[in-house]
């Protein structure tokens, strides 16, 4: 990949090379989210490497999914999350299509009233 997309005229930050790069890789959400608990200690790994590694991960997540520093929609998307996982494959497409609309997560009300 080339930055060659990349608007020059634009003063280059940390995040907005980052922001770019993450439009332009297009990692789903949940990617995140699934390498973070599917993430394992390399055996040849300290504990302050792997934490590192795991936050990054969780951090990413986060932001793709816009909580910023709000603890109460941390939580909400903690739950929305587990609830989610707990669909029908058809129930969690459906689910995911509304998401694709609004560009956010649900409410935790709106799906656990459905």
């Amino acid at each position: 990949m080339r930055m060659s997309k990349y608007d020059p005229t634009h003063t280059p930050s940390y995040e907005s090379i980052k922001t770019f790069w993450l439009q332009e890789l297009h990692l789903f959400l949940y990617v995140y989210l699934d390498k973070f608990y599917a993430l394992v200690r390399d055996k040849d790994e300290t504990f302050g490497q792997f934490s590192t590694r795991l936050m990054s991960l969780f951090e990413y997540y986060v932001e793709s999914r816009n909580v910023g520093h709000s603890y109460d929609k941390l939580v909400d998307l903690m739950v929305y999350d587990k609830i989610k996982s707990s669909f029908s494959p058809s129930l969690a497409r459906h689910v995911l299509s509304l998401e694709a609309a609004h560009k956010d997560f649900l409410a935790v009300k709106v799906i656990s009233e459905g």
